[in-house]
C-alpha cells in the first residue's frame, strides 16, 4: 500500500477515537438526581403533617360550634314551651308563681335540660305605665341550663307578659 492510502485511515481512526472520547466525556458529566434524599421526604412529610394539623383543627371547632348550636336551640324550644305555658296560665286570669332559688326542674321534652321561672309584678306608678293596668304586668325569666363536658350552660329569655283578670 502507498502512504497516500495509508494517511486517510489514520485520520479516520483518529477522528473516529477523538469521537468516541467526547461521546464518553459528555455521559461523564454528573445527572441530575433522579431520586429525592432524606432531608426531602422528612421537609415534605413535615408540611404535610402541618397542613393536615390545621385541617383537624378547623374541623373540630366546626363541630364543636355544630354541638353548641344543636344545645342552643334545644334550650330555646325548652324555654318557648314553658314560656308559652305561662302565656296560657296568664290568659286564663291565673298568676303563676316564681320557682323557688334553688330548684330546677327538668323539662318532660328535653330531660337534660333544666329550668327556672322568675315572675316579678312590674311596678306601679311608672310613668309609661297605666295605673289600672300595673297590678296585672309581670315581667317574667325563664332559665334554662344545660350541663356539657363538665361545664353548665345556660340561656335567659325574658318577656312581659300581661294577666287577663276580669
Amino acid at each position: 500500500m502507498n502512504a497516500d492510502t495509508k494517511r486517510p485511515q489514520s485520520q479516520s481512526a483518529f477522528i473516529c477515537v477523538h469521537l468516541r472520547f467526547q461521546e464518553s466525556s459528555a455521559s461523564a458529566r454528573p445527572r441530575p438526581p433522579q431520586g429525592m434524599t432524606l432531608v426531602e421526604v422528612m421537609l415534605a412529610f413535615a408540611i404535610l403533617i402541618v397542613g393536615m394539623v390545621g385541617i383537624f383543627a378547623i374541623l373540630n371547632a366546626g363541630f364543636r360550634a355544630h354541638k353548641r348550636a344543636i344545645h342552643e336551640t334545644e334550650a330555646a324550644q325548652v324555654a318557648a314551651s314553658v314560656t308559652a305555658e305561662l302565656r296560657a296560665d296568664f290568659s286564663r286570669g291565673h298568676t303563676p308563681r316564681s320557682d323557688p332559688p334553688d330548684t330546677w326542674p327538668a323539662s318532660p321534652d328535653y330531660p337534660r335540660y333544666q329550668y327556672r321561672k322568675v315572675i316579678v309584678p312590674l311596678e306601679a306608678g311608672r310613668k309609661d305605665v297605666d295605673d289600672a293596668a300595673a297590678d296585672r304586668e309581670f315581667f317574667v325569666r325563664v332559665l334554662v341550663r344545660w350541663s356539657e363536658i363538665g361545664e353548665n350552660k345556660s340561656i335567659n329569655v325574658d318577656t312581659v307578659m300581661y294577666c287577663n283578670r276580669k
